[in-house]
């Protein structure tokens, strides 16, 4: 097989954004798969694509803190959850974010929340 041919090596920060996304789907969400991507382009960030339920997270993120990527991941989680809500960081959203105990505005993980909570534990 040549070069060109063989898969990509994920890094260990890849395989790490894919388990704690699946770890926190299954805690705190549906727990319907969610398919992971990277992408290099314009797009600084992360974002959920709500028809083939993905979330695509831009390379610098890779360098992230867990923290930082925690949230990222429970802000795009958040988006899947509530799809088909025509605001894209509406009503729906904001309560999803406060219920699990994510601050919609800012990100952090709120002290005492069931996303603190279930972080504390692992």
């Amino acid at each position: 097989m040549s070069d060109a041919a063989k898969p990509a090596r994920k890094s260990y920060n890849q395989i790490w954004i894919e388990r704690e996304t699946r770890d926190i789907n299954r805690a705190l969400f549906s727990g319907r798969p969610v398919r992971i991507e990277y992408h290099d382009g314009d797009t600084i960030g992360a974002v959920a694509f709500l028809r083939r339920r993905a979330i695509s997270f831009h390379e610098a993120l890779l360098d992230e803190p867990v923290h930082r990527l925690q949230s990222i991941i429970v802000h795009e989680l958040a988006h899947l959850a509530t799809a088909g809500e025509p605001e894209h960081h509406g009503p729906s959203w904001r309560r999803c974010m406060f219920r699990l105990g994510c601050h919609p505005d800012t990100g952090e993980i709120m002290a005492g929340s069931p996303l603190r909570a279930w972080l504390d534990r692992r």
